[in-house]
C-alpha cells in the first residue's frame, strides 16, 4: 500500500478559493463593501457622499459639509489615475517589457537639435552654400541675431 505523494484528484481543486481568501470574502459581503464598484465609481471622478447618502443633505436638513449638497465628492485625479490603471489590469493585459537588440555592424545614430548653432545666420549660410554649391539666400541679408 503507497503513502504520500500525489494522488490523482488529490489536494484543493485548481481555481478554488483558500480559506484565508473565502474569509475576506464572507467580510466584506457582511459589510456590504464591493471593491470593484468602490474602485469604479473613485475611477469615475465623483465619489457618492457617505455623510449625505448622495441627497447633498443631512438628517437634520443642513446642506451637507462634506459634498456642498452635491451628493458626491470630488476626487483628486491621482486617485483617479490609480483606480484606472488597477482596474485596467482585469480588462487588458499588461504589456510585457521587450529588449531591443541592434547586430552588429549596422550604425545606428541619433542627432538631437536642442539648441541653435553657435554661428550667425550669415556664417550658417556661407557654410551651406560652400555645402549645397549654390547661394541660399541674398547676400548681405540682414537679420539682427547675434553669436549664440
Amino acid at each position: 500500500m503507497g503513502h504520500g505523494g500525489a494522488r490523482p484528484g488529490g489536494g484543493r481543486p485548481k481555481g478554488s478559493v483558500n480559506k484565508a481568501t473565502a474569509d475576506v470574502m464572507a467580510k466584506l459581503k457582511a459589510l456590504g463593501c464591493d471593491p470593484f464598484t468602490g474602485m469604479a465609481k473613485l475611477a469615475s471622478g465623483l465619489f457618492p457622499c457617505p455623510p449625505c447618502n448622495e441627497t447633498g443633505v443631512l438628517a437634520n436638513g443642513e446642506a451637507c459639509p462634506a459634498c456642498a449638497g452635491a451628493g458626491v465628492q470630488p476626487v483628486p485625479l491621482k486617485i483617479i489615475g490609480d483606480m484606472n490603471a488597477e482596474l485596467a489590469q482585469y480588462v487588458a493585459p499588461k504589456r510585457k517589457a521587450v529588449e531591443m537588440s541592434i547586430p552588429d555592424g549596422i550604425d545606428v545614430r541619433a542627432e538631437f537639435v536642442d539648441r541653435p548653432p553657435r554661428q550667425t545666420r550669415e556664417e550658417w549660410l556661407a557654410a551651406r552654400e560652400r555645402e549645397l554649391g549654390s547661394v541660399v539666400a541674398p547676400a548681405g541679408a540682414a537679420t539682427g541675431r547675434d553669436r549664440v
